[in-house]
């Protein structure tokens, strides 16, 4: 298994490939709430015919990261800036031909170090409540089941939690 940061247009349209595998899986996760989906996925870049990862996807806020399993693209994970101390980790998606082989935990690990080198001190992240082996996955991972930070909590989603530094850790002037 090979994982790096994306950064060709090659790497970044076989990214969402994989983050559109992400939305179809969840359209048939949660097929009773079609409408939910349609309007979170609305306007998402890795649906363009060009596909760019916008400002917050990209250093020296965020990223996205693949991986390869002999050459093949076999998962992918992104991280945007919340605020000087959270960066939030998105879209991680591994299709179910590549499942059960740590694809997922490695991308955690991976995306952790980067959001570390880039100066946060933790990582926060949401996936809904019908995604029982996520769950389970950040939970082994340190993450730990928190209060919604948005001001309108979105319904049937579990938001986790992770420190990645102590608090009087110097981090890296990440400016805006």
């Amino acid at each position: 298994m090979d994982i790096h940061l994306v950064r060709t247009e090659v790497e970044t349209a076989a990214a969402a490939q994989l983050m559109i595998g992400l939305v179809e899986s969840n359209k048939e996760r949660y097929s009773d709430r079609l409408d939910m989906l349609k309007a979170y996925y609305c306007g998402a870049w890795f649906f363009e015919t060009r596909p760019q990862a916008p400002a917050s996807y990209r250093p020296p806020h965020g990223d996205v990261l693949i991986a390869y399993i002999n050459d093949n693209p076999a998962g992918t994970i992104a991280l945007c800036r919340m605020d000087d101390d959270f960066c939030e980790f998105r879209s991680m998606f591994v299709p179910p031909e590549y499942r059960g082989q740590g694809i997922a935990t490695a991308l955690v690990q991976a995306a952790l170090k980067t959001a570390q080198s880039y100066g946060y001190s933790g990582v926060r992240l949401m996936t809904g409540e019908k995604q029982p082996e996520a769950h389970g996955l950040y939970q082994k991972l340190g993450f730990s089941l928190v209060t919604p930070w948005d001001h309108i909590p979105a319904a049937g989603m579990w938001y986790f939690e992770k420190a990645i530094a102590s608090p009087f850790t110097p981090k890296r002037h990440i400016s805006a």
